[in-house]
């Protein structure tokens, strides 16, 4: 897994314009720099050593890509709780991987989010993994599938699955 950073989020333009997923961070210990990755670490291999996540986010936009997603952000466009950051003037890094297969990390990042870990994320993005992963199941079905699965009764004393 290729990890591109850990960069300061105003050079957002050292992102890739391609699908993938990004995580936006502060430091841990403000008097600390930012470094390298835990590539020994088993769990936080993808973590730059004294990064806090604040934020993870996804891009399956193939034009601007994580490099489109960042920018908002960088704009304060995106999350308000990142702008809010951004307007105190605490400087924010981030990290991203490239790939299609990466987006689903998001949900799982998410899964296992800690007390203090992506704190600026606060909609439910594990309900729009599983409405994402829908759309591209149901995007696949033929119209005759499709028909049968509409007309399955799902409530509680229906015969559905």
């Amino acid at each position: 897994m290729n990890i591109i950073g850990p960069y300061e989020l105003s050079d957002y333009k050292s992102s890739p314009r391609s699908k993938g997923i990004y995580v936006i961070g502060s430091k841990s210990d403000k008097l600390k720099p930012m470094s390298g990755l835990f590539d020994d670490d088993p769990y936080f291999f993808w973590c730059p050593v004294n990064f806090k996540p604040r934020y993870v986010g996804v891009s399956e936009s193939e034009r601007s890509g994580i490099r489109g997603r960042l920018s908002s952000h960088a704009r304060s466009k995106g999350s308000k709780r990142i702008a809010g950051i951004l307007k105190s003037k605490e400087p924010l890094w981030y990290i991203c991987i490239e790939g299609e297969d990466k987006v689903r990390l998001e949900a799982l990042f998410l899964c296992l989010k800690g007390g203090n870990q992506f704190d600026c994320n606060i909609r439910s993005e594990n309900k729009r993994s599983g409405k994402r992963e829908y759309q591209k199941v149901r995007s696949s079905m033929t119209s005759a599938d499709k028909t049968f699965l509409d007309g399955l009764d799902m409530g509680p004393h229906g015969n559905g699955m």
